[in-house]
C-alpha cells in the first residue's frame, strides 16, 4: 500500500519536476526517488497507527526524503525539493470547494478535536514509541489551541536517514492548511530551526504567522494571502 500511495504523489511531484528542470531531469529522478524510498520504507517509524492524529505525516515524510535524496544526488538543495510538494499541498488546499475548507477549519478547532489533542499528548509523554512525537498542549497561552513539541518523528527520520537540512522547512504543511481552512497560526519557532521545542500555536481566524527562513519555498498564492505574515525570528 505504502508503495502504491508513493508512486501517485511521485507521479504528481515528476511533472512539476519536469516543468521546472525539463524531461531528462525529471525521468532520472523519478528513478532514483523509487530506489530511494525501497530503502527508506523500513524506517518510516511506528507512532501508533491511524489512532495517532500525526500518523500520515510519518508517512508523507517518507516521501520528502525520498525525493530530496534523488533530487540531491543530480545538484538540487532541500529547498528546490520542498518547494515542489510546498506547491502541491498549497494546489491541493487552494482547490477545495469553500464550504469543505470552512468544515475542516472548524472541526480542527472543535472543542472535541482540542479534547483529543489533550489526550494523544499525555500519551506521547510515555514514549511507547521512540520514534514518536512527543509534546503537551500548553493552555496558558491563550490560544484555542497551543502544541509544543520536545521531539518530532519527522526531524528523528531526518537525522536517522542523514538529510538533516531537510529540517528547517518541516512546517510548510502547517502554515498551509493554516491559511486556507482559516485556523490561524502562529508557526515561527520549530525544532527543525533549531529553536528548544516547536510551537505551533492556533487562533480561529487569526493570522498565519511563518518564519521567513522558508518563506522561499512557500507558492506565491500563499504567500500573497493577506493573512500570511512571515517573521524574522531566531532561536
Amino acid at each position: 500500500m505504502n508503495q502504491l500511495m508513493f508512486s501517485f504523489v511521485l507521479g504528481i511531484f515528476i511533472k512539476r519536476v519536469q516543468t521546472r528542470y525539463g524531461e531528462r531531469v525529471a525521468g532520472e529522478i523519478r528513478a532514483k526517488s523509487n530506489k530511494e524510498y525501497k530503502k527508506i520504507l523500513p524506517h518510516v517509524p511506528k507512532v501508533g497507527g491511524l489512532r495517532n492524529y500525526f500518523a500520515g505525516i510519518v508517512i508523507a515524510n517518507g516521501w520528502f526524503i525520498a525525493t530530496y535524496k534523488a533530487m540531491k544526488s543530480v545538484g538540487y538543495t532541500a529547498g528546490d525539493s520542498m518547494a515542489i510538494w510546498a506547491e502541491m499541498a498549497g494546489d491541493i488546499f487552494k482547490r477545495m470547494p469553500a464550504w469543505l475548507q470552512a468544515r475542516l477549519g472548524k472541526f480542527l478547532t472543535s472543542d472535541g478535536a482540542i479534547r483529543g489533542f489533550h489526550k494523544q499528548a499525555k500519551k506521547s509523554q510515555l514514549r511507547e514509541y521512540p520514534g514518536d512525537w512527543v509534546y503537551r498542549v500548553n493552555d496558558s497561552q491563550g490560544f484555542d489551541l497551543a502544541l509544543e513539541f520536545e521531539e518530532c518523528a519527522a526531524i528523528k527520520m531526518y537525522r536517522e536517514l542523514g538529510v538533516e537540512e531537510l529540517g528547517p522547512y518541516c512546517s510548510f504543511g502547517d502554515v498551509t492548511y493554516s491559511t486556507y481552512l482559516g485556523i490561524g497560526i502562529d508557526a515561527t519557532e520549530t525544532l527543525g530551526l533549531g529553536f528548544k521545542t516547536c510551537k505551533l500555536y492556533y487562533q480561529r481566524g487569526g493570522s498565519v504567522k511563518h518564519n521567513s527562513k522558508i518563506k522561499h519555498i512557500l507558492p506565491a498564492h500563499l504567500i500573497e494571502n493577506p493573512r500570511v505574515q512571515s517573521v524574522e525570528k531566531n532561536p
